[in-house]
């Protein structure tokens, strides 16, 4: 079977899709608002009690709840207890400063530096949300664009995409065929605007756990 698509609307649809993973468009739509809303944070709590634990929470808690009301392109506005579980959850997940790590490690930090401690634990929450949006975005470019094409179109747009690759591109891998990288369409595409060597890294993975026909 045949492609639903000609060779002409193959490449305007990759053209488009690399485009909107593109650093031009992510930063303007999705790290530049959150730093804006970083911008114009104020903290007017009493830094000389950041070693109290609610105190604390109540700082990221509303760091969050004004980057996600004011920084997000589908605003959230949060209650004061869903902000503080939020930033809570954020940090252990993301948090690693000065050897330190998760919420814990955000507090300790806060209570050693004081405020400097505060505005790096702010700054980390930031690049956090920042990864996070960037992350749900890139997957909305590649669902609504490649991931619910039909298989025959898959396969000719990975051919197009290892074309544009070159033939240097399938180097280190135990590949045959197009039809054996079709699973894999979307890491492709992202491989065509970041590293190769991750792609690499992540085909002889599904390869080892048998994802990806060997």
């Amino acid at each position: 079977m045949t492609s639903s698509l000609s060779r002409d609307e193959l490449d305007r649809l990759l053209s488009e899709t690399l485009r909107l993973l593109s650093k031009a468009i992510i930063g303007p739509e999705i790290e530049d608002p959150i730093d804006n809303a970083v911008g114009t944070f104020k903290y007017d709590g009493d830094v000389s009690v950041l070693e109290d634990r609610l105190v604390f929470l109540d700082a990221v808690g509303k760091f969050v709840a004004h980057v996600y009301r004011y920084g997000l392109s589908f605003p959230r506005v949060l209650g004061s207890r869903q902000a503080q579980a939020e930033a809570l959850n954020l940090l252990e997940r993301g948090y690693r400063r000065n050897n330190s790590c998760g919420y814990e490690g955000a507090l300790c930090d806060t209570m050693k530096y004081g405020m400097d401690g505060l505005r790096a634990v702010f700054f980390t929450l930031a690049e956090i949300v920042k990864e996070t949006q960037r992350q749900h975005y890139i997957w909305w470019v590649l669902n609504s664009r490649v991931q619910q094409l039909d298989w025959n179109t898959r396969r000719d747009l990975t051919a197009i995409i290892l074309e544009r690759l070159g033939p240097g591109f399938r180097e280190g891998f135990d590949v045959r065929s197009v039809e054996e990288l079709v699973p894999l369409c979307a890491e492709l595409l992202l491989s065509d605007v970041g590293s190769t060597q991750e792609l690499r890294q992540v085909f002889g993975a599904a390869q080892r756990a048998g994802g990806v026909p060997g």
